[in-house]
């Protein structure tokens, strides 16, 4: 945030590719997408998100007490938020379902392939 706060919000952005896409995906097109997003977001809207992330309460203590179907989706190379975090969320969980997006890193939107490895196990599945 301080980098991006003395006007050199293209070296975060540079910075963060590693972080944000697969490697597999960094010399991909996409990562062009990725700067030229950031860029038009810019330094300001950067900085508020990365400060919200920093501000947001632990809620991990409270996953036990969901009671709905759940499903954690988790990009299988995300660099930011791994999968041990995501296992750690589902196992706190009582019957959460883990979906877990292959060869994707953080912005699994954008990021091929988009199909997960897991699958339901609804009667009629048949993709």
């Amino acid at each position: 945030m301080a980098v991006a706060a003395q006007g050199k919000f293209g070296l975060v952005i540079r910075a963060m590719q590693a972080g944000l896409l697969a490697p597999a995906h960094l010399n991909m097109s996409m990562a062009a997408d990725v700067v030229a997003m950031a860029e038009r977001c810019g330094a300001e809207a950067y900085s508020r998100h990365q400060q919200a992330i920093i501000d947001r309460i632990n809620s991990r203590s409270s996953l036990g007490a969901i009671g709905a179907p759940t499903l954690v989706g988790v990009r299988e190379l995300d660099a930011l938020t791994p999968l041990a975090l995501a296992q750690e969320m589902a196992a706190a969980i009582a019957g959460v379902e883990l979906a877990i997006f292959e060869r994707a890193g953080h912005i699994s939107t954008m990021e091929p392939p988009l199909t997960p490895l897991w699958r339901p196990c609804e009667p009629g599945w048949d993709a």
